[in-house]
C-alpha cells in the first residue's frame, strides 16, 4: 500500500493513553479509536472518550490518525477533501492493515481484551478492520452505517452536493 499513498501520508501516527498501573495482570483492555470524517487530529477522541474509559474503567486507548488526515494529509488537500474517489478505499485498505499491526502488537505485549470503535467514517473503518481480524474482539461502531454508496450515487445523481 506504500505505493499508492502520498509521502505524507506513508508513516501511521498514533497516540497512546496507558493506566499508570493495571488492575490485574491478566485482564488489560486496550480500545483503538478510528477517526470519523473531519477528525484530523487526536485531541477531540483523546478528551471525550480515551480519557473518561482510562480514569473510569480502567480501559487503555490507541488513538489513530487517518491517512490523508492531520499530519498525513497531502500538502495541497484541503480540509477533508480528498484527490480521488480511489483514495477512501486507499485510506480504509491503510487503516485496516494499520489497525491489524496495532491488534497484533497488543496481543504480542499480552495486552487485551482488544476493541475498536469510531464514529461515523470512523465506525466504518472499525467495522472494517474488526472483520479483518481472525481473534475475538469488541466492535462499537457509532452513527456508522454498512455502505457509503449513496454519497456516491444519490447525491451526485441529483446535484445535492
Amino acid at each position: 500500500m506504500p505505493d499508492l499513498l502520498p509521502i505524507e501520508a506513508k508513516n501511521a501516527n498514533f497516540q497512546i493513553l496507558l493506566p499508570n498501573k493495571w488492575n490485574s495482570n491478566h485482564y488489560k483492555p486496550v480500545c483503538l479509536h478510528m477517526a470519523g470524517t473531519g477528525d484530523h487530529y487526536f485531541w477531540r477522541r483523546r478528551h471525550l472518550l480515551a480519557k473518561p474509559l482510562l480514569t473510569k474503567a480502567g480501559i487503555a486507548s490507541i488513538i489513530l490518525e487517518n491517512p490523508y488526515y492531520g499530519s498525513r494529509k497531502p500538502h495541497d488537500q484541503v480540509r477533508s477533501v480528498l484527490h480521488n474517489v480511489s483514495d477512501i478505499f486507499v485510506m480504509g485498505g491503510c487503516l485496516i492493515l494499520e489497525a491489524l499491526t496495532i491488534f497484533n502488537w497488543c496481543k504480542q505485549q499480552g495486552l487485551g481484551p482488544l476493541g475498536v470503535t469510531g464514529f461515523s467514517m470512523g465506525g466504518h473503518m472499525a467495522s472494517l478492520a474488526a472483520s479483518c481480524w481472525p481473534h475475538p474482539i469488541v466492535l462499537v461502531p457509532c452513527l456508522s452505517w454498512s455502505t457509503a454508496s449513496s454519497v456516491f450515487t444519490e447525491v451526485f445523481m441529483f446535484g445535492i452536493a
